[in-house]
């Protein structure tokens, strides 16, 4: 059996980023519960939120064919002495090129086949300890369909 095509997106979009050679590199990872050690800064971090939304696309019998929106967030967080919010910005603003650089390839698989958008974008930053952090969280929304009894099946 496959993964929900939740995590699935999750999964592609984390290997597009090591992909994309971002200021993060290799420091990519996908719900994270802990916090990020300074060692292992600059960081992306994906992850669900908690508004995942159906609806049904026109279908009669069962099973149905089913739209779905997955909301989730992708957090760039930087540390430095200075200049860490330009920082932080910089490594969304990478993030961001290469989710939507490859918007004409997103239909593979069924995977985000209804396409990916950003919807809001926040930042948060923290004074304590010798270097100060700063995270751009980015929350963007996946639509993908499939059927209600296939939710690892994407159409």
């Amino acid at each position: 059996m496959a993964d929900h095509a939740q995590d699935q997106i999750l999964d592609y979009f984390s290997a597009l980023l090591v992909a994309a050679g971002t200021a993060a590199g290799t420091a990519v990872e996908i719900d994270r519960v802990d916090s990020i050690p300074l060692a292992k800064l600059p960081h992306l971090h994906l992850q669900a939120e908690n508004e995942d939304k159906p609806w049904e696309r026109g279908s009669i019998g069962y099973p149905r064919t089913c739209s779905r929106f997955f909301a989730w967030s992708l957090t760039a967080t930087v540390t430095q002495a200075s200049g860490y919010g330009k920082a932080a910005r910089t490594l969304a603003m990478q993030a961001e090129k290469a989710i939507c650089a490859t918007r004409s390839t997103q239909q593979a698989g069924g995977v985000a086949g209804l396409g990916t958008h950003l919807q809001r974008t926040e930042f948060f930053k923290d004074g304590n300890g010798d270097k100060p952090a700063y995270a751009v969280v980015q929350h963007w929304v996946s639509g993908y369909q499939a059927r209600d009894n296939a939710p690892d099946e994407p159409l």
